[in-house]
């Protein structure tokens, strides 16, 4: 079994995201996050709260959202207590996979005028 959000060997070991080690939990996210957001401009990921890793990590996970809700998580960051950030990215995400689900969309320049109107609408 992989360890949650490692990329490299497999081992047996699952992180507990509960257990106080931040500094591992930072480890498995930055494992997770796409190379490409580790310098994002303005955003201190460690100090991100070892729930809202835990959740994207282990439900976000390969979501093609992951990019955007790990932005979304790393910008809120600032201004929302960790449980209320925490609510927000769900939702978030499950907005996402609504949208997903009825048009098929899987990447934010997907998500046009129309398609928001049209999801609304039906909601």
């Amino acid at each position: 079994m992989k360890c949650v959000g490692e990329r490299g060997p497999t081992t047996t070991r699952r992180i507990n995201f509960s257990d106080g080690d931040h500094a591992l939990h930072v480890q498995a996210f930055f494992a997770w996050l796409p190379e490409d957001r580790h310098d994002a401009p303005g955003i201190d990921w460690t100090q991100l709260s070892s729930e809202v890793i835990g959740y994207l990590v282990n439900t976000v996970g390969e979501s093609p959202w992951a990019s955007s809700l790990a932005l979304a998580a790393g910008i809120g960051r600032g201004a929302m207590k960790k449980r209320s950030l925490k609510k927000s990215i769900m939702r978030l995400h499950a907005l996402l996979r609504g949208i997903q689900s009825l048009y098929g969309s899987k990447h934010v320049s997907e998500l046009t005028q129309q398609v928001w109107e049209s999801y609304v609408s039906q909601k």
